[in-house]
């Protein structure tokens, strides 16, 4: 008895416990219910900008904190300036709960700071930011729980310029339209100096010229603005290379273009407009030129016309928070040409030379201006490619890989497919005739004749081409150019592909020279030589081309070396065929006659970027940049293994700069830029296709690290038979495509030897010079094959491998550089437990010659810096410089 009395008991106590318990958490809950949360919004006395979740299809974009007082709190973004104080609002929602409102304060994450505020009326509090030079997190507080947060970024103060070329006579109030633009990128505490050209005009652009219509895409320029740009900055080349650049032009054809910029570039166009329209056009494109921005409504986006935001059409002038982002790390990118286009550059085996000369040979030019007549706007690494042909049939209508097609080729296969035609006709017929020949033996023929008209058909096709070539000209009048000024022809030749001859092994020059109406070309030796002679005046009134060498031979200083460059020298001789003097420039213009006896060269550290593949479209992201080539299939040409001493395809620096970065820390005397950039079709994928494909279904990073669901991934199949699954891991293309990664050696053989030309410029030799290379993606088979061309001719320092494509195709000699380093994801260890963290772009292999303490990998701790494009993305490597010193992998301070 007395034992069911403890047990009765003992029931009763913790019924008693329960009852309380459960009294006290109706409490909690009560009071949560009664607790108000609180939602920041912009002031209207805000300085910077404010952005708040307010379109579902944006909804990603935006944090959601649950806690409990809101399940559905979408935490808003505020951008203040860095040492700049601001101000924002705090609305109390459920404004009637019963809390002492003076016990709600605000504060900086977990800090002690607190943060000044006012009330406004019973239900808003006017909050004034500090001045901080980091972002954080701003938290409203009521006791022990948060009603509310707010994520501040803060932004440094970027000055930039504008410079506005006008076509036409009336311009826009400029110190307006300053105001309006600093109003609206104050968001990203991004102000803007104006500046104006005086008119300008040419004999092809004036006040009446009508633009065509430009990209849709807003991916390229047009020809016509490539020529206005061109005449522009040739007419004025020492104008600021760090600007943007708008022309004010008349019209476009499509009356409702009102402007265009290329995405990510510094170059614009505008038509004039004497309203606010041509503020909110430059506006919206220069968001376009400076942040790769797009329009509103696109990649599944808020309708059109929906929204306030600069990029709708609706005029407003709001910013999102992931928009400032792109503003603020794609800012410092200043590039006037596409990605389509050649750009002038002083390096390449083939030097270009315009002049103009008399009917007896002499060169026209004023007198003192003898350089100036002798035009040299580009190297190549091919020479260009001329069809002199009269007959009309025999013209190229377009091209198939390297052979051109005419009206001849579709004539004589017509006409061989209808003989073909008739032929087998009557065959067939024959054999009908004949019962005794088999069904069999029917088909058997119908395909031998199919097979011999193919086979005649490309053996008439070749014939065609034979004739073709046959109307090659290498020496001699080029018809294409007849009655073409000096701009047209240096335009034509620019982008006339050589579809015979992609590079030539052996430096040399092609000439250009215009008597009368006619253009004439031929093709010599690297170094160039003229002769003048003075008139009865005694003035150097004449100068005519004598003779070409791949020797640098200068006479009067008893120099006589093997060119390792470009050079033209200018003879002057006297009344007795004497030297009188000798003058030696190189391609650029630059005279170094005086520097050929100079001994002493300077050491120098020179630091070269290799990109990798160029994907036809800027993103943010690497998977962004790859959204079109998935939608259209297109690829930009391969590289032509020019190097250019700027960031010539904005690889590098719209991703928070991280080229000048490295600089900074390598501290290189000259930086130059090699493009490794080569079809899908040279990667371990081996076709656009493939990459497509894997790429869709690869699986998307896992939400929760800690519990990885992405082991295996349905790879197809049927209600009816059952689907299959693999491990996704084995997914990804791992047999190594070989020939692909020689193909971009072999090319970037090409391209270190273009860098010698630029470092072995007399008197610089690049012996003593010590090579630092950053490569990345295709951009390391590249580089092995600029090391091969360059061993021996310089020595080598660094060598920093970020994310390799194919690494275990090409081989490292370790012992040859001071310092190497792989960086990139740790495949062996992620592929069995985290497949969705690996590159998929380049699943990554140990260069050989490399040991395991030479490979670093992508900390763990940047879980969203991993995935199939983020782990590859250059722009996510900024973790190599948080390395600690004598840690692997750390870049160091010179």
């Amino acid at each position: 008895m007395k034992q069911y009395s403890i047990l009765l008991s003992w029931i009763l106590i913790c019924l008693l416990s329960y009852t309380a318990a459960q009294q006290d958490v109706r409490s909690r809950n009560h009071e949560s219910a009664t607790l108000p949360f609180i939602q920041f919004k912009a002031s209207e006395k805000q300085k910077f900008g404010f952005d708040f979740f307010q379109h579902n299809e944006w909804v990603n974009y935006y944090e959601l904190w649950e806690n409990s007082v809101n399940k559905h709190y979408y935490i808003s973004h505020k951008s203040v300036g860095e040492y700049e104080t601001d101000e924002v609002e705090a609305l109390f929602i459920n404004r009637f709960a019963l809390i002492n409102r003076d016990s709600v304060y605000f504060m900086i994450e977990d800090s002690p700071i607190k943060v000044r505020h006012r009330f406004k009326n019973d239900s808003t509090a006017v909050l004034s930011l500090p001045a901080m030079n980091t972002n954080y997190t701003l938290r409203a507080v009521y006791g022990e729980e948060d009603l509310g947060r707010l994520y501040v970024t803060v932004y440094p103060v970027q000055q930039k310029q504008i410079i506005f070329i006008p076509l036409i006579e009336d311009v826009p109030d400029m110190l307006a339209l300053e105001k309006y633009l600093n109003g609206v990128y104050a968001q990203v505490n991004m102000r803007f100096d104006i500046k104006i050209e005086p008119l300008f005009e040419t004999d092809e652009f004036n006040r009446t010229t009508v633009f065509d219509n430009p990209s849709a895409s807003y991916d390229h320029y047009t020809s016509q603005m490539r020529s206005l740009r061109d005449a522009y900055f040739d007419k004025h080349p020492s104008t600021s290379k760090k600007s943007y650049y708008f022309f004010i032009v008349p019209e476009f054809v499509n009356e409702n273009v009102q402007g265009f910029m290329a995405k990510n570039k510094a170059l614009g166009f505008v038509k004039y407009m004497n309203d606010s329209t041509f503020h909110i056009q430059t506006a919206r494109n220069l968001a376009r030129g400076i942040g790769i921005l797009q329009s509103s409504w696109l990649e599944n986006g808020p309708d059109r016309e929906t929204t306030t935001n600069l990029m709708d059409e609706l005029g407003g002038t709001s910013l999102t928070h992931f928009q400032w982002e792109r503003l603020v790390n794609s800012a410092n990118s200043y590039s006037l040409y596409d990605a389509d286009e050649d750009v002038r550059t002083n390096n390449g085996m083939i030097a270009y030379y315009f002049w103009e000369e008399d009917e007896n040979g002499n060169l026209l030019f004023e007198p003192g201006n003898l350089l100036r007549s002798i035009k040299r706007p580009y190297k190549k690494n091919y020479v260009s490619y001329h069809l002199n042909i009269e007959d009309y049939f025999f013209k190229p209508l377009f091209a198939i890989g390297k052979y051109f097609v005419c009206i001849w080729h579709f004539i004589l296969l017509a006409l061989l497919w209808f003989i073909m035609w008739v032929l087998q006709r009557k065959i067939r017929y024959r054999l009908r005739a004949n019962l005794s020949i088999s069904r069999i033996w029917m088909i058997v023929t119908n395909t031998a004749i199919l097979l011999v008209t193919v086979l005649v058909s490309v053996i008439v096709f070749f014939l065609v081409n034979k004739q073709l070539e046959k109307h090659e000209i290498t020496s001699g009048l080029i018809v294409g150019l007849t009655g073409q000024s000096y701009a047209d022809a240096n335009r034509s030749i620019l982008y006339n592909k050589n579809l015979k001859r992609t590079f030539e092994e052996e430096m040399g020059s092609e000439i250009l020279f215009k008597r009368g109406e006619n253009w004439y070309m031929k093709r010599r030796k690297k170094v160039l030589y003229f002769e003048l002679k003075k008139d009865s005046t005694n003035q150097w009134a004449s100068c005519r081309f004598k003779s070409d060498s791949d020797t640098l031979i200068v006479v009067t200083q008893q120099y006589r070396k093997n060119a390792e460059n470009h050079y033209f020298v200018f003879n002057y001789m006297d009344e007795n065929g004497q030297y009188d003097h000798q003058v030696v420039f190189n391609h650029a213009g630059t005279n170094i006659t005086a520097r050929l006896q100079i001994e002493e060269d300077p050491v120098k550290n020179i630091l070269v970027f290799v990109n990798g593949y160029r994907p036809t479209s800027i993103g943010h992201t690497f998977e962004e940049n790859f959204k079109d080539i998935q939608r259209n299939g297109l690829e930009f040409p391969n590289s032509n293994n020019l190097i250019f001493n700027f960031d010539r395809y904005d690889y590098w620096r719209p991703w928070q700069e991280i080229d000048l970065r490295i600089q900074k820390r390598l501290n290189p005397s000259e930086t130059f830029y090699a493009d490794g950039h080569f079809s899908v079709s040279t990667s371990n994928y081996r076709s656009l296709l493939n990459f497509t494909n894997l790429s869709n279904k690869y699986p998307k990073r896992c939400v929760d690290p800690e519990n990885h669901t992405c082991a295996y991934t349905n790879t197809g199949g049927s209600r009816w038979f059952g689907s299959s699954q693999k491990k996704t891991a084995s997914l990804l293309p791992l047999n190594a495509n070989k020939s692909g990664f020689y193909l971009r050696r072999e090319n970037g053989r090409i391209a270190g030897n273009n860098l010698l030309q630029l470092l072995n410029e007399v008197p610089n030799r690049s012996d003593n010079d010590t090579l630092f290379i950053v490569a990345h993606s295709m951009g390391y088979a590249y580089a092995l094959g600029m090391i091969e061309s360059m061993r021996g001719r310089i020595n080598f320092g660094e060598f920093y491998i970020i994310a390799p494509e194919n690494a275990e195709s090409g081989l490292v000699d370790r012992t040859e550089w001071q310092q190497i380093w792989q960086y990139g994801c740790n495949h062996a260890e992620l592929a069995p437990i985290a497949p969705c963290m690996l590159d998929g772009v380049a699943p990554q292999s140990k260069a050989k010659g490399l040991s395991d303490s030479q490979r670093v990998y992508i900390p763990q701790t940047y879980y969203r810096r991993h995935g199939f494009f983020d782990s590859h993305f250059i722009g996510f490597y900024t973790w190599i410089f948080d390395i600690p010193d004598g840690k692997p992998g750390y870049m160091g301070q010179r």
